[in-house]
């Protein structure tokens, strides 16, 4: 029997999940700080869900769903979807069953299986692990004690067939052709570099419409989410999502474009209150206008106080591209549009698999960055200590 380099179990010893191992591996392995919750809290929460009798009877669609004994636990089943490389389905199940060292189950039986699962299971294993991040890590930043979240959409290409352009819908490019797509709307914390919101929803639904009907009234409901500011690209403001902002009491940094409110667009200063109106209605906002390195001039709108100063809010903006990069890192390294099943089920499943996975990729990147600190810091403290030897 192989004994694992790193925790030293035998293979028989070694659980026969991934994630379950993992867990005893960094278990072995890490020092803990209990000030942050790091990679090793994170295994240990997606394990403690995913392995309780409440979850079980929340995430089957029947209450007769896995309770006979099949080649695949109910348990196998969420560790194989949310830890899924996006390659050939039929290839990755065989290199499963191959480490369990039993017989290996086929493709169609596989999509079979896990359409028994609520794809809103998934999803709850990471609202449990962001929940846990919140509670447990003592290190979260914020700017003046307020958090920061981006929100963005983008289009997500899926696989081709009637059922899912039904339930998400289609594009159309040239010739005729049409493209069966959905749209994904994403909310990461810029500062701490978690992504608190994901869903993917029909074409059907704009932006806009999602951000001011879904996502606002679904943060205002969160105790500690309520002191945030939200950070929107240009497609966002609105006089309506302004005064949606202003009921909700929840603050915003926004983009303009130069066909916006001519109140807004004709600021003379480069920070300044203005007041635009819509029918009976009105609106103070503060502007704030930078130039780019083009020379172009930007346009931010906000209804930040002033403790919030001018250099403060326009580096934050520039932090919204963290949410851009979140995007690249799910489409381009995760390969979240390679879906590993058809079905409206399958699809939803592993979208919200891909953000889990980025969530536990946002957390072993903030402890690997504490490790990346202390070692520069120690390096600089004997580069210091040598200088001065040396004279």
């Amino acid at each position: 029997m192989k004994n694992c380099a790193k925790c030293e179990l035998t293979d028989e010893e070694s659980p026969q999940n991934f994630f379950g191992h993992i867990f005893m591996c960094t278990k072995k392995i890490m020092v803990m700080n209990m000030s942050k919750f790091r990679l090793f809290d994170a295994i240990r929460c997606l394990r403690d869900t995913v392995e309780s009798k409440d979850f079980l009877s929340f995430a089957r669609k029947t209450a007769t769903a896995f309770t006979r004994l099949r080649k695949m636990s109910f348990c196998d089943m969420i560790y194989f979807i949310i830890s899924a490389k996006r390659r050939c389905v039929q290839h990755e199940l065989d290199e499963f069953f191959k480490q369990k060292g039993t017989e290996r189950m086929s493709r169609q039986a596989f999509a079979k299986a896990r359409e028994k699962i609520k794809p809103e299971a998934i999803r709850t294993i990471n609202e449990g692990l962001i929940s846990n991040f919140e509670k447990h890590d003592q290190e979260i930043r914020t700017i003046h004690g307020l958090r920061v979240f981006a929100f963005d959409g983008s289009l997500i290409d899926l696989p081709e067939n009637e059922k899912l352009r039904r339930t998400f819908g289609f594009t159309s490019g040239s010739g005729n052709i049409t493209h069966c797509k959905a749209r994904a709307m994403t909310g990461m914390d810029l500062l701490n570099g978690v992504c608190v919101y994901g869903e993917l929803i029909p074409l059907s639904v704009g932006e806009t419409t999602n951000m001011h009907d879904e996502i606002l009234d679904y943060f205002a409901d969160i105790e500690i989410y309520k002191n945030c500011i939200f950070v929107l690209d240009r497609a966002y403001p609105s006089f309506k999502l302004f005064k949606k902002l202003e009921k909700n009491e929840q603050f915003y940094l926004m983009r303009a474009t130069k066909s916006f409110y001519k109140e807004i667009v004709s600021a003379s200063e480069p920070d300044q209150i203005v007041t635009i109106k819509k029918k009976k209605e009105t609106a103070e906002v503060r502007v704030l206008k930078f130039p780019l390195v083009s020379g172009e001039i930007e346009i931010l709108v906000t209804n930040l106080p002033e403790i919030f100063t001018y250099d403060e809010l326009v580096s934050l903006y520039a932090k919204r591209w963290g949410i851009e990069t979140n995007y690249h890192y799910m489409k381009n390294v995760e390969l979240l549009e390679c879906f590993t099943g058809e079905s409206v089920t399958a699809v939803l499943q592993d979208f919200y698999a891909g953000i889990l996975m980025l969530n536990i990729a946002a957390i072993a990147y903030r402890e690997q960055a504490d490790i990346w600190q202390r070692t520069a810091l120690k390096n600089l403290k004997n580069t210091i200590i040598n200088l001065t030897k040396s004279k």
